[in-house]
């Protein structure tokens, strides 16, 4: 089960990778957005591995006169966990959900930057694919010992994995090196070209940034175990190996929820005095409204004299 959930997370990755491809040459639809592309399934691949799931549940589950005591849910739950997480992914890097268009570069207006966001991509899926497929093959060695026999003593074998594993641990630095490659000599700040992220400081550094989406395929991972199997793996502990609230800590099985912008979010610089009436106004409004959703589309909709004191990552 966890291998065919780990599969249907692989396909979901790999079709958004297809649509940001597209999307960055153009190709899409003029009535398909990217986030419409990732949830389509055009090719029918998803449905294909979810199915592929159930019925490897059939024959390998069903038939057994009694089912796991423990680490093992359904088919329908995998499933679900592995593509919902998929996406996570992809928001957590572009932002969202949903992943908004003006987000992403095509390859035509600035090519250097639309290799920079793809390569990120990619990068992260490939660790997140790593790190499932370390965690279960350290489940499989785990239950050979007979002595493993709760969700309690599973788990303090898999949390394990995620504090030293050389396989990890070379998935990361290819991640680096690989967006430190693409990435360099971009002139856009870093945090302007993958939104889905405040590494805690107004404009992070590339290296804060690949630190981030590290984190975010360790938490990805990490919750898609957790809902595979039931468990209570201390994610917050796996993302980074720091309780810091970076990922839902133990007891949150579910798929972490990614950030919402606001206008508190949206609107943190200071308009001065010496302002227009109309940036003036935009703060004020914005001020007295900061639980309201901000989106792009309202950026550019926005007059021009307000633009200046919108935080970049809602631009």
């Amino acid at each position: 089960m966890n291998k065919s959930g780990a599969n249907a997370n692989k396909v979901q990755l790999k079709e958004n990778e297809r649509c940001l491809q597209e999307f960055q040459r153009e190709r899409l639809s003029a009535s398909m957005s990217f986030d419409d592309c990732v949830t389509a399934d055009r090719k029918g691949r998803v449905k294909k591995a979810e199915k592929r799931t159930a019925k490897r549940e059939d024959t390998k589950c069903e038939s057994l006169d009694v089912l796991p005591p423990f680490a093992y849910t359904d088919s329908a739950t995998v499933n679900a966990a592995a593509v919902e997480g998929a996406l996570a992914l992809t928001h957590a890097i572009f932002g969202g959900p949903p992943v908004f268009d003006a987000n992403l570069v095509t390859s035509a207006d600035d090519k250097k930057t639309a290799m920079c966001q793809l390569e990120m991509l990619k990068r992260a899926d490939k660790l997140e694919n790593t790190v499932l497929k370390e965690v279960i093959k350290g489940k499989k060695k785990a239950l050979s010992d007979e002595t493993v026999n709760s969700d309690a003593a599973l788990e303090a074998k898999l949390q394990a994995i995620f504090s030293a594993n050389d396989k990890i641990n070379k998935a990361q630095e290819r991640l680096v090196n690989g967006v430190d490659k693409r990435c360099a000599d971009l002139q856009a700040a870093p945090d302007t070209i993958f939104p889905g992220y405040d590494c805690g400081t107004v404009d992070p550094n590339l290296s804060e940034v690949e630190a981030c989406v590290i984190a975010a395929a360790r938490c990805e991972a990490c919750l898609k175990i957790n809902a595979f199997d039931d468990l209570n793996l201390d994610c917050d502990q796996a993302d980074d190996q720091d309780v810091n609230g970076s990922c839902p800590a133990a007891g949150s099985k579910g798929v972490r929820n990614p950030q919402q912008l606001t206008n508190a979010d949206c609107f943190t610089i200071d308009v001065p005095d010496s302002a227009t009436q109309w940036a003036r106004a935009c703060k004020s409004l914005a001020d007295a409204n900061p639980d309201t959703p901000f989106t792009p589309s309202d950026y550019q909709g926005m007059p021009e004299d307000c633009k200046p004191f919108v935080n970049p990552i809602c631009r």
